[in-house]
């Protein structure tokens, strides 16, 4: 038995760390940080000439999408709109998603995109430090949002950027919030911090300066008055009225000196339902309005330049001069000619500028320099091999453009001739294109190897659920030797090559998982036959079905038909009596139940009090007949009818009190609360027959389930218990088995060592259908995050996130509490160990993992990518999960404080022993 029991815990351990090596594979794959430390200074000396301007003011209104700015010819911003068409050029700034506000701040000032491996580091602040224009200048002074400035902003670090930002507490989201406050707030502090002389010297006298107005009020007037309300245009002409008296108030001061650049732009847009973070066009198009020292007037700008698009701006038709939110850097760069912030991807757009060609080429020579700095870091890292036969013809050809067109830029004489221009972009979009090919490198090579192993991993487990008892010990030295001699190969090979140690650890795994496999291969191959063939395919299609249902909850529509059209096939043709009356309860019960995922999901404001009553109406009309029914003790029985008898009463009166417009009572709290701790408790005092033992957890645990529900949610869980019930009935039937299942018992049942066949892998994939139908039937992986506190109000009323937390968890968990109950039923009905049958599920949940992870995304919106990362986490944990939620089930399933004959026991716990 110990020997046994090592063997157990050492594949165990194995498994385990096999699992964690697939996690980890997505964060190596996936999300690389594009910021590269360490690289030297780009291009030429940031002092080497005259800047075109001293100063520039930055002006960043959060939230305002192109569309409310240009609505009504830009009338709400008479300032800005007699700006663009008196001495101003106009354009859209094309941002990236996720459209938040940290990506496109930094985005706006440091010309970089969002650090896809920020997602685990915490997304508040950029786990990284990384350059910008800040730290380029000569001194920056910074208004607004604490968590805006508190990116760019760290007083330990920078001592050249002083921010001044406002208290969290005066940013609300209440209906009634004066959300321009927030505007009003910083341009009144940069007023007051003007006014003082001392001020005002490091203003006039230097240069190299960076003024950022951060302006989150038409961002909050978004989501809390939507961007079509009349309170957005308030804010909007506030914003407009507030950048009109600091341009004057900077201008007094600098005695119009001509040396000050503006700019006004956006970080991000937003929807109609005040909503952004995705990639639609009102979230990622922003205005973009440049004036002032070194900016060229619109209409001084040749029509070659022009772009097609125009816009109406006071009915006057304004040619667009389009950019990318990362260019934003090298432009400012540029007007203070300063050196590009290192990490930098944006191009300068050369077409904003009002200066000399040769200042022009210049500066996007120095923008081109410092792009060609990290691709030189990637092409070093990567160009380490011992072996140059192994370079990619890729590698040879960016190598040989890209440092051809460097040389001729640098000894360019004429660096103002159209030829240099053409050679410069040239230069510049190759160098992208390199930076992303090796941002990159070995993605492919890590794909091909996960999937490998993936599916070495998925066939040893397919080998345990086949009982390949010595599929260990068919491994001969010889072909240990031959493993050993691969790996040794592997590793020496990218030793040499210089690669890093978790690409080579990927690169070995399949070998280490194919050993066995290829070991055993005469075992695999007995089973191998037309017949598995078809089965394997209609296996695993099911299986990409549930996949699909991850994005698309109406297949699992689709699914329970196809589960109604095999058990109504099975049972009538089944020889044991009884069999078209559980097809006919089967065929309803599951075609009630698929009308669910049809429905929208329950969230945010689903309140529908008539549905809800109507479901707290048919479990209390169903707990009575249970209870009756297959309650033996009389005291047990009586005590679930009496509460069920109050639980009815407590609801109904609790949500007549929330639709008359009040607070449930307290004393209705404290009711909800002695239920479910009563409830927790009851299903111990019941028989451990099967039959009894399901109806006590159904009814107690349905009414805390009720409770917990806002909508449809109550009738939801019914028809599932339903078509449970009906599951095990039609699986005793198929199985042939002679005995009732209300004589079984889920105690003292010894489980036989049959041998494992298709009907197991069909169980156990219709178990995965029935824990998606679970987990979906009502929600999406978007529920939790759309929490609604009104799913906690028979509960608390107060702000309690822990609580809260608790209690939406449990929510969740009760269906699939049952749904696990319903799988140990069977293993019994059907004699299978329960170790066979969670062996399949994780043969099922890494199939499903290996599709979740070529859907993983690193670009989109925030949403977008935790949802992908989430499927494919949850689909690697569930196995772990279910055996845990199964443990629990044991206890609440086995321990009784009463005989099978209805009299109480002292406490006693007699597990169920499985050989």
């Amino acid at each position: 038995m110990t020997s046994i029991a090592s063997k157990n815990f050492t594949k165990l351990v194995f498994a385990i760390i096999v699992h964690v090596l697939f996690l980890l594979s997505i964060f190596h794959i996936y999300f690389q940080s594009p910021v590269l430390q360490n690289l030297p200074e780009p291009g030429l000396d940031a002092e080497d000439e005259v800047a075109v301007a001293d100063r520039v003011v930055v002006f960043v209104a959060d939230g305002l999408r192109a569309e409310s700015f240009l609505k009504h010819g830009a009338n709400r911003s008479l300032f800005l709109q007699d700006i663009i068409l008196s001495k101003g050029i106009f354009g859209i700034s094309h941002t990236r998603v996720p459209t938040e506000s940290r990506p496109g701040h930094v985005a706006l000032f440091a010309g970089i995109y969002e650090d896809p491996s920020a997602v685990f580091k915490g997304w508040k602040k950029n786990p990284v430090n990384f350059d910008t224009v800040f730290n380029r200048s000569y001194m920056s002074f910074a208004w607004g949002s604490p968590d805006i400035l508190s990116i760019f902003s760290n007083e330990e670090k920078e001592h050249n950027i002083h921010a001044h930002h406002y208290t969290d507490d005066i940013v609300s989201f209440s209906g009634n919030s004066n959300t321009s406050a927030l505007d009003t707030w910083v341009f009144d502090r940069v007023k007051e911090y003007y006014l003082l002389p001392e001020n005002q010297i490091t203003l006039i006298n230097k240069n190299k300066i960076i003024v950022f107005l951060h302006l989150l009020g038409l961002d909050t007037a978004g989501h809390v008055h939507k961007p079509y309300s009349s309170l957005f245009s308030e804010n909007l002409v506030i914003v407009d009225k507030g950048i009109q008296q600091t341009v004057n108030l900077i201008e007094k001061i600098t005695k119009n000196d001509q040396k000050t650049a503006y700019i006004f732009t956006s970080d991000h847009g937003m929807t109609d339902k005040g909503s952004h973070g995705s990639g639609h066009p009102s979230e990622t198009e922003t205005p973009f309005v440049a004036w002032g020292a070194g900016i060229k007037y619109w209409k001084n700008i040749g029509k070659k330049q022009h772009h097609n698009k125009t816009v109406m701006i006071s009915q006057t038709s304004v040619p667009r001069f389009d950019m990318n939110q990362a260019d934003v850097t090298p432009l400012i760069s540029a007007l203070l000619s300063l050196a590009v912030p290192k990490n930098n991807c944006g191009i300068l757009p050369r077409q904003y500028l009002n200066a000399s060609m040769n200042y022009i080429t210049r500066q996007a020579w120095k923008n081109a320099e410092q792009l060609y700095q990290q691709y030189y870091f990637w092409k070093q890292k990567f160009s380490k091999k011992q072996f140059q036969w192994s370079f990619t013809n890729t590698e040879k050809k960016f190598e040989s453009i890209i440092e051809n067109l460097r040389q001729e830029t640098l000894a360019a004489a004429d660096f103002h001739s159209n030829e240099m221009e053409t050679k410069l972009d040239s230069y510049i979009q190759t160098t992208l294109e390199a930076i992303e090919y090796y941002q990159t490198y070995f993605k492919y090579e890590l794909f091909t190897a996960f999937s490998l192993s993936m599916l070495g991993w998925i066939l040893i487990v397919i080998g345990h659920v086949m009982d390949i008892q010595s599929m260990y010990k068919e491994i001969t030295r010889a072909f240990k030797f031959k493993t050993l001699l691969i790996l040794c190969a592997i590793y020496g090979y990218n030793f040499l090559q210089n690669n890093p140690l978790h690409v080579t650890v990927f690169f070995m795994l399949p070998v280490l998982l194919w050993t066995p496999v290829f070991a055993n291969f005469k075992k695999y191959s007995i089973v191998i036959n037309r017949k598995t063939v078809v089965q394997t395919v209609l296996f695993v299609g099911c299986i990409e079905l549930c996949v699909i249902s991850f994005f698309e909850r109406k297949v699992l529509s689709v699914l329970l038909i196809i589960v109604i059209i095999f058990y109504s096939n099975q049972l009538i043709r089944c020889p044991v009596k009884g069999g078209r009356s559980i097809a006919l309860a089967t065929f309803c019960s599951n075609s009630v139940l698929a009308i669910f995922p049809l429905f929208h999901v329950v969230e945010k404001d689903s309140n529908n009090p008539i549905l809800l009553m109507l479901g707290v109406l048919c479990w209390a009309y169903i707990n009575f007949k249970i209870s009756r029914k297959f309650i033996v003790n009389n005291l047990v029985c009586h005590l679930h009818i009496l509460i069920c008898i109050f639980h009815l009463i407590n609801m109904l009166y609790s949500i007549y009190q929330v639709e008359k417009g009040g607070n449930v009572h307290i004393f209705n709290k404290v009711l909800s609360w002695i239920f479910l701790g009563t409830s927790s408790c009851l299903p111990l005092i019941t028989e451990t027959l099967i039959t009894n033992r399901l109806a006590s957890i159904v009814i107690n645990f349905s009414g805390i389930y009720v409770m917990l529900s806002l909508s449809y949610e109550p009738l939801f869980l019914m028809f599932f218990c339903m078509s449970l019930v009906t599951w095990i009935h039609a699986e005793q039937h198929i199985y042939n088995d002679q005995k009732e299942v209300s004589k079984l018992s889920f105690i003292n049942n010894i489980c036989s060592n049959k041998a494992v066949d298709f009907e197991d892998f069909r169980r156990s994939l219709i178990f995965v259908i029935y824990m998606l139908m679970a987990f979906f039937g009502t929600g999406n992986m978007a529920t939790v995050s759309s929490f609604d506190p009104n799913w906690v109000r028979f509960f608390i009323s107060t702000f309690s996130p822990f609580t809260m937390m608790i209690l939406v968890v449990l929510k969740m968990l009760i269906p699939i509490f049952i749904l696990v109950c319903t799988l140990k039923s069977l293993q019994i009905i059907t004699q299978v160990r329960s170790q066979t049958l969670f062996l399949i599920i994780l043969v099922i949940c890494d199939i499903m993992s290996l599709n979740f992870f070529y859907l993983v995304k690193n670009k989109g919106s925030w949403l977008d990518i935790g949802t992908s990362i989430s499927h494919f986490v949850i689909m690697q944990c569930t196995t772990i999960f279910l055996t845990f939620l199964y443990g629990c089930v044991k206890f609440v399933t086995e321990v009784s404080l009463v005989s099978n004959n209805g009299f109480l026991l002292p406490f006693s716990n007699k597990m169920n022993k499985e050989k």
